[in-house]
């Protein structure tokens, strides 16, 4: 599975976009920006919010809050990467 299916998946285990977004208790458009750049909010990964966790337990285990944040860290990553060599830095 991509990074992409994994956020995906979640969404839809979930029960979409609207379920998603109550659940983690922000606006639907959050949860579609999530889907679009295929990763949480970095401040999942700081461990400020448990919306990885939540999305694991609504999909009933079909996407494990660990595959969630991997693929976010992922995703996060490629930016800072792709931002450095833009840039002409290091990553």
């Amino acid at each position: 599975m991509t990074t992409k299916n994994y956020i995906q998946a979640a969404i839809q285990a979930a029960g979409g976009y609207r379920k998603t977004a109550n659940l983690c208790r922000v606006n639907i458009s959050a949860v579609q920006k999530w889907e679009k750049q295929a990763r949480l909010p970095i401040s999942e990964l700081a461990g400020f919010t448990g919306y990885a966790h939540a999305l694991q337990v609504a999909s009933g285990g079909k996407v494990t809050a660990i595959q969630i944040r991997a693929a976010t860290y992922r995703s996060h990553l490629n930016d800072h990467k792709a931002r450095a060599k833009r840039e002409g830095r290091k990553a």
